[in-house]
C-alpha cells in the first residue's frame, strides 16, 4: 500500500511538472500587475522555456492602464499589435532592431505563445510598460556637429561656437533684474530684453531661445531663430532674423541681413 501511495505522489508531481512547463511566462520587461517604467526603446523581451515549444511567437500591442489584466485574445479584438516576431528554436530573448524601435513616452502591453511545429500554442499573460528614455546630449551634439557640416560650415567655426554656448552664465538676467525693480516700482515700464554676461537682447523676440555667446540683437525679432552664431551684432526689427550659425555679422537697419543664415564676418547697413 505504501509503495502505491509513493507511485501515485511521483506520478502527481511529474504531472504538476508537465503541467507549469505547458503555458510560456513573460518575464520582462514589465509586470503584469503595475505599469512599470523602462528607459530603452529597443528592450529585451524574455521569457520562460516550454518544453514542447517548437518557438515562440512575440506581440507587443500599444496599451494603458486599463489593458493590463486584458489576455491576447482580448487585446487582439481592440487592434493590431505595433511588433509581431516569430522566434524559431528555443531562445528566450529577442530584443527589437532600430527601426523597430518603440515611441518614447507610449505605454504597452505584450504576450509570448508557445507553438509547435504548426505554429498553434498558448498565449502567457501579458506585462505591461511604459518607455521613458532619457535623451543624450552628446548624440545630439554630434548629429548637430554633422549637420552643419554638411552644410559647409567649417570645423573650427563649429568647435568655436560650442566652446561659447558651453561658457556658464554667470550674471544676472536682465529680466530677472526687471522683476525685482518693477516690483519696488510699479509705476516704471521697463523695456523687454535679457541681458547677462554673454549676450544682450532687447526687443520682443530678439534673440529667441538662444544662448550662443558675445552677440548683441535690437529690434522686434531681431536674431529671432539664431542657434550656434555668436559675435554678432544685429539691430534694427528683423534684422539678421534667419541667422542661424552665421558669426562675426554687423546688420543695422529694417530688415538687414534678413535672409543670411550661416554667412560669416558680414556688414549690412541700410533698410
Amino acid at each position: 500500500m505504501r509503495k502505491i501511495l509513493i507511485i501515485i505522489f511521483l506520478i502527481f508531481m511529474v504531472f504538476l511538472v508537465c503541467a507549469d512547463d505547458q503555458d510560456p511566462v513573460t518575464v520582462s520587461p514589465g509586470e503584469k500587475t503595475s505599469m512599470t517604467i523602462i528607459e530603452q526603446s529597443c528592450p529585451t523581451f524574455s521569457w520562460t522555456a516550454v518544453s514542447w515549444a517548437a518557438g515562440y511567437r512575440i506581440a507587443v500591442f500599444k496599451a494603458d492602464r486599463f489593458s493590463m489584466g486584458l489576455s491576447y485574445e482580448e487585446k487582439k479584438t481592440q487592434e493590431e499589435p505595433v511588433l509581431m516576431k516569430d522566434i524559431k528554436g528555443s531562445a528566450l530573448s529577442w530584443t527589437p532592431c532600430a527601426k523597430n524601435r518603440l515611441t518614447n513616452g507610449q505605454e504597452y502591453v505584450w504576450f509570448v505563445q508557445a507553438i509547435d511545429v504548426n505554429s498553434s500554442g498558448v498565449w502567457s499573460e501579458g506585462n505591461s510598460f511604459k518607455v521613458v528614455t532619457v535623451v543624450s546630449f552628446a548624440s545630439i551634439e554630434e548629429k548637430l556637429k554633422e549637420k552643419l557640416e554638411d552644410s559647409g560650415v567649417s570645423s573650427e567655426s563649429i568647435a568655436r561656437a560650442f566652446e561659447e554656448v558651453k561658457i556658464s552664465d554667470t550674471g544676472d538676467s536682465y529680466a530677472e533684474k526687471r522683476k525685482e525693480t518693477d516690483n519696488n516700482n510699479p509705476g516704471i515700464s521697463k523695456p523687454l530684453g535679457t541681458e547677462n554676461a554673454n549676450y544682450t537682447y532687447y526687443g520682443i523676440g530678439a534673440g529667441g531661445t538662444s544662448t550662443a555667446a558675445g552677440n548683441s540683437f535690437f529690434g522686434v525679432n531681431a536674431g529671432a531663430v539664431n542657434g550656434l552664431g555668436t559675435n554678432n551684432t544685429f539691430s534694427g526689427m528683423y534684422a539678421g532674423y534667419s541667422n542661424t550659425t552665421g558669426v562675426n555679422n554687423t546688420f543695422s537697419g529694417y530688415y538687414a541681413g534678413r535672409h543670411n543664415t550661416t554667412g560669416n564676418s558680414n556688414t549690412f547697413s541700410g533698410c
